[in-house]
């Protein structure tokens, strides 16, 4: 759901001082399944915001972290483990809506996946500019 707010949010021009032209998100989990599809609760939460999810789960792979110019996790433990799977190479890896951390809604039914979206839209937007910008 992050990379869909906030690919909707950059596009829409909801984020301060950043243009949409050149930016790529893509969204990896550190402990995600290959090829499982999106939750019929994200899909319902972000349908009701008019935002489109197509895809399926990737895990991370230390090729997709190095080739980013920036990659965000929802916890600390997600930073924790790109950095582990990369290794000692230069690498920007932040907390997304640094201090806090996004909890994971999945099992927790439709409120926790619209509470999650309300956290990162309400967010993103200031934490996007921040970290696009420099």
């Amino acid at each position: 759901m992050a990379e869909a707010i906030a690919r909707d949010l950059v596009d829409r021009g909801e984020v301060p001082g950043v243009k949409g032209d050149g930016i790529f998100f893509a969204s990896a989990g550190t402990w995600a399944a290959d090829g499982v599809p999106f939750s019929s609760e994200a899909h319902r939460v972000l349908g009701e915001r008019g935002i489109a999810l197509d895809g399926r789960s990737k895990r991370v792979t230390r090729e997709m972290a190095v080739g980013a110019d920036l990659v965000m996790g929802m916890t600390k433990s997600h930073v924790e483990a790109v950095r582990a799977i990369v290794g000692p190479v230069g690498l920007r890896c932040e907390l997304a809506l640094d201090p806090q951390e996004v909890d994971d809604p999945v099992g927790l039914g439709v409120a926790a996946y619209r509470r999650v979206a309300d956290q990162l839209s309400q967010l993103l937007p200031a934490r996007l500019s921040e970290m696009l910008r420099t």
